[in-house]
């Protein structure tokens, strides 16, 4: 809803940005690893211009968390391997 609302504003790609990890993060409960790094990947390229806070998000701890997660997933992913076990990470 905030994406879309703040359609043509300068929050517009930190609210996609937002978007696209939770999607990752579906991905991932869906077993879907090339889904989940490639939507973690975006999101954070679309978050990380509004470092190291936006409106209370602490950006940098967020892209590193989601770093490392899509790092081991594309990890397991290019050696065949069982997704790795993560836990979304909560934003306050």
């Amino acid at each position: 809803t905030c994406w879309k609302q703040s359609k043509g504003q300068d929050d517009e790609e930190f609210f996609k940005g937002l978007s696209q990890l939770g999607a990752g993060y579906t991905h991932y409960l869906r077993r879907n690893p090339h889904g989940a790094r490639t939507l973690m990947e975006r999101g954070l390229s679309r978050i990380l211009p509004h470092a190291p806070k936006h409106h209370g998000v602490d950006i940098d701890a967020l892209a590193a968390e989601v770093r490392s997660h899509a790092e081991a997933i594309g990890a397991a992913e290019r050696a065949g391997k069982t997704m790795p076990e993560i836990a979304s990470p909560i934003i306050r």
